[in-house]
């Protein structure tokens, strides 16, 4: 008996809605990722919440499914840092 596994690649799409961040999208995104490629995961530049020399933190909106959860990714030379998803207030 001869077993097959096909390990194939799946397409997962650049954002689960425009401009909103999903679960999976979020867990996409690795430290040490370029910001550009963050930003093409997540469909969305976010928002600049605060900024310095060669660091920078952005804010993103959840998709409507995620509601009360805050999304943010800290930058260091355009490089993620961190990255957080967790309840809001």
């Amino acid at each position: 008996m001869v077993v097959t596994l096909f390990a194939g690649l799946v397409p997962v799409p650049a954002a689960a809605g425009g401009g909103c961040v999903s679960r999976p999208e979020h867990r996409r995104v690795e430290i040490g990722m370029r910001k550009a490629r963050v930003h093409c995961i997540f469909d969305t530049q976010g928002d600049l919440v605060n900024e310095g020399p060669n660091y920078e933190e952005r804010a993103y909106d959840t998709c409507p499914r995620y509601k009360g959860v805050d999304v943010f990714a800290e930058y260091e030379n355009s490089q993620v840092l961190r990255k957080s998803w967790m309840p809001g207030e």
